[in-house]
């Protein structure tokens, strides 16, 4: 399997924040032969530029919102759904009956039901949905990781952890 060169990824994005640009667009930019962005919907007009800027995306592939960029119809492998917590499952499922694998950053929605819903589409399709719970990837959760398994610490009893967040991060996300 290591031997066999794996397909870059095309992908469209929708929200290019924190998450979308800070976060999947920089890997994305360290990772050119993994993904390739090649559209972006984004009402916040500095926010587009620069992100298309970044990744080379022609002004006809910049969108001011997803429902354009789903207009446009599909133009690449998956779709990465970074817009605000609230507005998740909406262009997720457009995203899907168009036929687009998806990403999607947490909380999936806001509901029970359109989770569901989400889910069901989905399988429906044989599309994949993923869901981001990217903190599991880090260096740190890696490592802790890799010692517990090669039994560095002893005998594992339990297991507490606080995520020690930042004043700020409770004022802009999703808190359940």
């Amino acid at each position: 399997m290591d031997s066999m060169k794996q397909k870059r990824i095309t992908a469209v994005l929708m929200g290019a924040g924190s998450r979308g640009r800070e976060a999947y667009g920089a890997w994305g930019l360290k990772n050119p032969t993994k993904i390739k962005f090649v559209a972006v919907a984004e009402p916040d007009d500095g926010r587009r530029a620069l992100f298309s800027k970044e990744h080379s995306i022609p002004p006809e592939n910049q969108f001011k919102d997803w429902k354009e960029l789903i207009a446009a119809g599909k133009m690449a492998d998956a779709c990465l759904v970074c817009t605000q917590d609230n507005m998740h499952t909406e262009p997720c499922m457009e995203a899907l009956k168009l036929g687009y694998h998806v990403l999607l950053e947490k909380p999936i929605a806001q509901t029970e039901a359109e989770c569901k819903m989400l889910v069901e589409e989905a399988e429906k399709r044989n599309l994949q949905l993923r869901i981001c719970h990217v903190l599991r990837y880090t260096e740190m959760f890696q490592r802790t990781k890799k010692a517990i398994r090669d039994g560095l610490i002893g005998t594992l009893v339990n297991i507490r952890h606080s995520e020690n967040v930042s004043y700020w991060h409770f004022a802009h996300s999703y808190v359940r």
